[in-house]
């Protein structure tokens, strides 16, 4: 019933055709998404795991011009921390119906801000990398690294399959676990010797570095 409301208030917002989606169409699909999602039962426990699937990435399905569904649809996709699991659900987001839901495990979509925060908070918070931080970025500038704002960093998804041959047991895990590495340098761009990967499945640090 609420899907239905929000489909009807949001009409005059739609986009039209091959339009990218307009805020009220990703609300929508956002909500329907949410609705239809569900957690594992076979969870693990509240404090190493997200209790909530995160949101990645809500797109516009490309249809073909002539296709006899020429529906507007979403691709939603969110990640559930509880299992592990990629879910995509596809919404149309004229009737906030959800068309088709499935779970898939091993497939890993960019970070977002969110977990990039996540993945930084973790490496502060872990005292044996942050000690290695501390240690390189003091050798580089001579100065003390007080916080994470001290320095910059990248971080992205980290699959196992990319140095398989030189990652510990738990880094080994990362591609069925959601991971990140982060690459840290100073202010001017002068690279530090600390490129840790971070099992945010499991919220910790499972190499310090790697070659």
């Amino acid at each position: 019933m609420l899907l239905a409301l929000s489909a009807a208030a949001g009409a005059d917002q739609a986009g039209r055709g091959s339009d990218p989606l307009s805020p009220a169409e990703i609300g929508l699909a956002r909500s329907a998404a949410a609705g239809s999602a569900s957690i594992s039962a076979d969870a693990a426990p509240a404090e190493t795991r997200t209790a909530e699937p995160v949101l990645l990435l809500v797109e516009r399905r490309l249809v073909e011009r002539n296709a006899p569904d020429a529906a507007r649809l979403a691709d939603v996709y969110s990640y559930d921390y509880s299992n592990d699991s990629l879910i995509h659900t596809v919404v149309d987001v004229a009737t906030g119906e959800v068309r088709a839901r499935e779970l898939q495990r091993g497939v890993q979509l960019p970070l977002i801000a969110a977990e990039v925060e996540r993945a930084a908070a973790i490496v502060m918070s872990d005292e044996r990398t942050r000690e290695r931080l501390e240690q390189a970025y003091l050798a580089v500038t001579g100065q003390k690294l007080n916080d994470i704002s001290d320095i910059d960093f990248k971080a992205f998804v980290f699959h196992a399959d990319t140095l398989p041959a030189a990652l510990t047991r738990d880094s080994a895990m990362c591609g069925v676990h959601r991971c990140a590495q982060m690459i840290t340098y100073t202010r001017d761009n002068i690279s530090l010797d600390v490129s840790p990967i971070i099992d945010l499945s499991n919220n910790r640090v499972t190499q310090i570095s790697t070659p």
